[in-house]
């Protein structure tokens, strides 16, 4: 007995599944609610007996082949948009040096892992104490201080 159900769905079907119940926006993105949730707002969707980041399948169908080791990252900032005209394809550090630029990059006192404050940096640069009772006092290690007195790290406070 033959197994029943959907027929299973191509690139392209898949691609103008998208297009057609994407929601546009007023900054020109095609958001899609359709798929898999993966991560924070991105979706997958399966084509061909394969599972497909949406943004990976839109940027290839318009594009051409996109290759395991490419990243195809958003100007928008958005990871539900489909619109080929904000996809960008790249290398990681393309992608980290994309979020960075934005300000996107979680960094200092904005990092969940942080115990510092800006104002404890400014001290640890400000201070005379050797690296032992700075790491001590503040709860890091020695060489995370410094690489604070060498504006290795913190770079961004002043």
């Amino acid at each position: 007995m033959e197994k029943t159900g959907p027929k299973p769905r191509s690139k392209q079907q898949a691609w103008e599944h998208l297009k057609s119940t994407a929601r546009i926006t007023e900054g020109d993105c095609w958001l899609i609610e359709y798929g898999q949730p993966v991560g924070i707002g991105y979706k997958r969707i399966r084509a061909d007996h394969t599972d497909w980041y949406a943004h990976r399948l839109a940027f290839k169908m318009e594009n051409g082949e996109v290759y395991p080791d490419s990243v195809i990252y958003h100007t928008c900032d958005k990871p539900n948009c489909i619109n080929p005209l904000h996809l960008r394809i790249g290398s990681h550090a393309d992608n980290v040096a994309d979020k960075v630029a934005k300000s996107r990059q979680p960094m200092g006192m904005r990092h969940y892992r942080s115990v510092l404050t800006n104002d404890d940096v400014r001290a640890i640069r400000a201070s005379n104490k050797n690296l032992g009772e700075l790491s001590r006092q503040f709860g890091i290690s020695r060489g995370g201080i410094l690489k604070i007195r060498n504006r290795e790290s913190w770079k961004h406070v002043e």
